[in-house]
């Protein structure tokens, strides 16, 4: 029996108890969640897809919509640089290993994490959630096994879906309910174990997994929270997944019980007449931080829907959860929204352009005829329903002007300023940071300095979201780094990092201590040409000098050549550049004489480890 995905077929009275104590505590925060956090979430992306208050369904216009489009690639335009170095412990002798480690593990993370991992698109859907509803989310774990980690949803794409649907088909041939669709089973097996022998792919893929719960989906169990960065400290953290009947039997190897709270599609909950294929199943994930354990349960039932487990490999944090807010206040647990910030003036811009929109109907032309003049009813149809160019010919008296029997009805004037929409838009620009150039929009011409002035100020108002997001993503790749010294060996170590890799074989505790893990300030953002270009101008002819330094010492062994270029590489830091200085010393490097050199005998590969 996997203790991961099959409940025990007995329940003792204490399981049930423990069970009732969770439900209770659980359903009483899932109340409160809902009622508040769930609905101003469902309220709030009504609202930004253009169809919260004061607007039409269907007809507002997405104006927040635009907005967070143009911030979103000013906060996160690229991939972090991760950057892993030895700490201040790794003192002596070892430090030039730990720098080779650091170094390592540097390329196993943009690997796991970044890469495969697709942290980018993680990433920003987060920024979308976390603009949205105040708050997003991840979950960061190690997946090798569905049967340990069965409620990951952005799973690896291997054959263990398919895995795990065969030996569903099984337990259904086995249950005599499933009698009358026992054919079909046994033909949707058979085609299913087909499809597995014919796949190249490997079975058992493992990796880092970062998952997407969506916001409302995650409950802080603990009332003492009073800012929402204290969740790492909160008690307990549960993580509610949705599954249809058949999943939940494909996941936990047995049908939920009848007392098992359903759902519609819809969310509401279950109506009597709902049919199964219609319903959803509410499983809650709890991670317990008091006693170290994650309980599974779906409300309703009696028993766990998997036995309680702890995590075999945890690093110093005991959360896989990761959140990222901007708009914090203080003594509050709840955050702010930039849609709760925006949406009344997107509201009131949608309306000021409605009643525009009203008011140039209004003033179509129109004209007065007189009841009991000279034209009737053919005339009168005539001249209403004329053609371009056309000779409209009336009757009447032919003495009797007909300016007396028609009258253009004057229009009103209208004040364009009552209309104007340029304070909504720098009220706008001034809650959520975006400027009109930001949003190829302009208000007012500007000249090119002018634009670039508003960009470098744009750039500057993003800076505190923008190191917000770098601190988040900071925090996910220590803690990934943790789990992979914990769950790679070296020889996966080698075909990442390639044969001259160094991992070591420390106990965890002493390893945590001797590296650090950080991104790179600013990595994230869009690359500002113009800065780049003059701190190129600024350092290109130090950067000339001292090589033509290093190489002048160096052709006569002078000891001053490390000197030379541990100054070189102080001054690359000082000015935030990335340059491996022997790459470049090596580049149009040529013996004296015009000699070339005798070949050296190849280092044959070794992996090194670190005791």
């Amino acid at each position: 029996m996997d203790p991961y995905n099959k409940a025990p077929p007995d329940i003792d009275e204490s399981e049930k108890a423990l069970v009732r104590r969770w439900s209770a505590r659980l359903e009483r925060f899932v109340e409160l969640h809902d009622k508040k956090t769930k609905a101003n979430v469902e309220r709030w992306r009504q609202v930004l897809s253009g169809r919260g208050k004061g607007e039409q369904e269907g007809k507002g216009i997405r104006l927040l919509f635009s907005v967070f489009a143009s911030l979103i690639p000013q906060i996160y335009a690229k991939d972090p640089d991760i950057d892993c170095d030895a700490a201040e412990a790794a003192e002596g002798a070892m430090y030039q290993a730990w720098r080779k480690f650091a170094a390592t593990l540097a390329v196993v993370l943009n690997r796991q994490l970044v890469q495969e991992g697709k942290l980018k698109k993680r990433a920003k859907s987060l920024l979308r959630a976390t603009m949205t509803a105040a708050a997003g989310w991840v979950k960061v774990v190690y997946q090798r096994d569905y049967r340990r980690d069965p409620l990951i949803q952005n799973r690896l794409e291997d054959a263990q879906d398919n895995l795990q649907r065969v030996e569903q088909l099984l337990r259904e041939l086995e249950d005599p309910a499933c009698a009358g669709d026992l054919e079909a089973t046994r033909a949707e097996l058979q085609q299913q174990i087909h499809s597995l022998q014919s796949q190249v792919e490997v079975v058992a893929s493992e990796g880092l997994v970062i998952d997407r719960p969506l916001t409302e989906d995650i409950l802080i169990l603990d009332d003492t929270r009073n800012e929402f960065d204290d969740y790492e400290r909160a008690d307990a953290i549960a993580h509610r997944l949705w599954f249809t009947p058949e999943r939940f039997s494909e996941v936990f190897g047995r049908k939920a019980d009848q007392s098992a709270r359903r759902h519609t599609i819809t969310g509401k909950e279950r109506s009597r007449d709902s049919r199964e294929e219609e319903q959803l199943i509410p499983v809650f994930e709890i991670w317990c931080k008091r006693d170290n354990t994650v309980y599974t349960l779906a409300l309703g039932e009696e028993r766990w829907a998997r036995p309680p487990f702890s995590p075999p490999k945890q690093g110093r944090r005991w959360y896989p959860f990761f959140g990222l807010a901007f708009n914090q206040v203080d003594g509050s647990a709840e955050p702010l929204s930039d849609v709760e910030l925006l949406e009344d003036l997107q509201a009131e811009y949608n309306e000021t352009r409605d009643k525009y929109r009203e008011l140039r109907r209004d003033l179509r032309p129109a004209t007065a005829y007189r009841r009991a003049g000279g034209l009737d009813d053919e005339d009168l149809d005539n001249i209403q329903n004329r053609r371009t160019n056309d000779m409209i010919g009336v009757g009447g008296d032919p003495e009797r002007p007909l300016a007396h029997d028609l009258q253009e009805i004057p229009a009103p004037r209208v004040d364009p300023g009552l209309f104007d929409t340029s304070t909504i838009h720098r009220d706008i620009e001034m809650l959520s940071g975006a400027s009109d150039a930001s949003r190829n929009i302009t208000q007012v011409s500007k000249t090119a300095t002018e634009a670039e002035l508003m960009a470098a100020s744009m750039q500057g108002r993003m800076g505190e979201r923008r190191d917000a997001l770098e601190d988040w993503i900071s925090e996910v790749a220590g803690y990934a780094a943790e789990i992979l010294l914990l769950e790679i060996t070296p020889e996966q170590v080698r075909q990442i990092a390639g044969q001259g890799a160094v991992w070591p074989t420390m106990e965890r505790e002493d390893i945590y201590n001797l590296y650090r893990v950080s991104v790179r300030g600013g990595s994230t953002a869009k690359p500002n040409q113009t800065r780049e270009r003059e701190q190129w101008v600024q350092l290109l002819p130090i950067l000339q000098q001292q090589l033509m330094q290093i190489g002048q010492l160096k052709a006569v062994a002078h000891p001053m050549a490390g000197v030379a270029e541990f100054v070189l590489e102080q001054t690359l830091k000082r000015f935030d550049e990335r340059f491996d200085l022997a790459e470049i010393a090596g580049q149009g490097a040529e013996p004296a004489g015009g000699q070339l050199p005798a070949p050296v005998p190849p280092i044959p590969p070794a992996t090194e480890t670190m005791q």
